[in-house]
């Protein structure tokens, strides 16, 4: 015996299924090319086939693994005697970090979708958006989801024609908006 102490016994179960949730949520990342997808989106039965099985699942199921994994750490050092709450709040400052720099570099602001109450065809907007019809999406937005921020909206490419602010989701765009935006970008 060398008096090295031994690893950590660890749950194959639980590592078995982050290993599957990983797997998933690497899949659908390759499906979606990285957010590129979403650029011009092509339903059809293999996207229908992966958002069904994959992309809810792969992600819950990481949830799962996470709040599990954390609630293992702190039942183990309650059993030991120790106190968890410094380290599970350290933790807790390097995920929000991570966090930050994630929303530093992925800019998904607001989702337009093509039909009302958030349904068809959906476009993530990423940052200002002079010409929709870039992405295929010109004049075909009828409910907005806005994620965080204040924008304009514009009738014609370049921000040109009649423009309106919005900083709430619309459910269904007022009439004079349905299918009649072009441009977009963040004021705030």
């Amino acid at each position: 015996m060398d008096g090295t102490p031994a690893a950590p016994a660890r749950n194959l179960l639980i590592d078995t299924l982050r290993a599957f949730a990983l797997i998933g949520v690497y899949m659908v990342h390759m499906f979606e090319q990285y957010e590129i997808y979403w650029a011009a989106p092509n339903q059809n039965l293999i996207h229908t086939i992966f958002t069904t099985f994959f992309m809810g699942k792969a992600f819950s199921l990481l949830t799962l693994c996470f709040g599990l994994s954390f609630f293992l750490l702190m039942d183990k050092a309650d059993r030991r005697g120790t106190n968890f709450s410094g380290r599970f709040a350290w933790r807790m400052v390097v995920l929000a970090l991570i966090g930050l720099v994630h929303s530093l570099v992925y800019r998904g602001d607001i989702l337009m979708f093509e039909d009302t109450g958030y349904q068809g065809r959906v476009y993530e907007v990423m940052g200002d958006t002079p010409d929709l019809d870039v992405a295929r999406f010109n004049d075909k937005a009828s409910s907005i989801r806005i994620v965080r921020g204040q924008w304009e909206i514009c009738e014609h490419a370049n921000y040109q024609g009649r423009c309106s602010r919005l900083d709430a989701d619309q459910f269904v765009l007022p009439r004079e908006w349905n299918d009649a935006i072009s441009s977009i970008r963040r004021v705030r």
